[in-house]
């Protein structure tokens, strides 16, 4: 639901701040890596190289306790 609510952000004011997909995406996703400590990810610099990121297995972190 909460992602509704900021997609709302590519909107005209007032309700929204007509933001681009690119800078949604960044709020999105850089600045909660950025709030948390992570290193955010740098944009693809080519399409054969986003499309290697998106073929690349996923790997998750489990926490332990």
């Amino acid at each position: 639901m909460w992602l509704r609510l900021l997609e709302v952000l590519c909107h005209e004011p007032p309700q929204g701040l007509n933001l681009d997909e690119d800078t949604l995406e960044d709020y999105l996703g850089n600045n909660t890596a950025r709030m948390i400590g992570l290193e955010p990810t740098a944009p693809p610099r080519s399409v054969s190289e986003a499309e290697a990121q998106l073929k690349r297995p996923v790997t998750t972190q489990l926490a332990r306790s």
